[in-house]
């Protein structure tokens, strides 16, 4: 009766792990499906990340060509004023006049046309 009654208690004590391991499985299921659902959700939200870092990329290189246009466009309208300085310079180099130094007559007459605002008057 003695082994009986262990072979009783060791059936109990296994059918008590089973149900342990059962009921364990169970929540760790229940685990690896909330985190399967987060893994997705931070799978789209890397998607979504990537797709917003693309456009926004890509706006940085339109950007990018628009300042390099206008850099370019800059330095060209700068070279031209450049040419044309010099082109009035050569013009100008033999004119008596180009010196700053206007006869008096015609400095009274600038005088006389300006007003304190610096509006001509007629």
């Amino acid at each position: 009766m003695n082994l009986t009654l262990i072979g009783g208690a060791i059936i109990l004590a296994l059918l008590g792990a089973v149900g342990w391991l059962m009921h364990d499985r169970s929540q760790l299921n229940e685990r690896i499906g909330q985190l399967d659902h987060a893994n997705q959700q931070l799978v789209q939200s890397a998607h979504e990340q990537a797709a917003e870092n693309a456009a926004l990329q890509s706006e940085i290189d339109k950007r990018d060509r628009v300042v390099q246009s206008a850099v370019r466009a800059r330095e060209a309208a700068e070279a031209n004023a450049q040419s044309i300085r010099r082109q009035l310079q050569e013009a100008i180099k033999n004119d008596p006049w180009s010196d700053g130094d206007l006869p008096a007559a015609v400095i009274d007459s600038l005088r006389k046309r300006s007003t304190p605002d610096n509006q001509n008057q007629n």
